[in-house]
């Protein structure tokens, strides 16, 4: 009797551990999305999920997201509007949770 439970747990075991799935690393996700520099274009290819093209967006074209944040972040508050970084950033996640609320509605 022993021997049997000792194999049924055994077997279950395994075929728990067997049938995770791994979590998503940065390459999967990636897939066969490129990116080519070309006479100062930036081509990128995306594929995939929604989720995966906006993952893949972010991964390939970082430095320039990072760079257009710090530009912004220097010329918005001085550009004579006498707002600061702040409310900018305020302004774009009220418009961005308008937008989700909107796809929401459309699903």
């Amino acid at each position: 009797m022993k021997l049997k439970i000792t194999l049924i747990l055994t077997i279950c075991a395994a075929t728990l551990l067997f049938s995770c799935k791994h979590a998503p690393t940065d390459k999967d996700r990636l897939g066969k999305a490129t990116r080519e520099d070309k006479n100062g274009w930036i081509y990128i290819h995306l594929a995939g999920s929604p989720s995966d093209i906006g993952f893949q967006h972010g991964y390939l074209v970082s430095k320039e997201i990072d760079t257009l944040i710090k530009v912004m972040q220097y010329y918005l508050p001085s550009n004579g509007s006498g707002y600061k970084w702040d409310f900018y950033r305020a302004a774009a996640k009220r418009i961005l949770r308008h937008c989700r609320r909107l796809a929401g509605q459309r699903l």
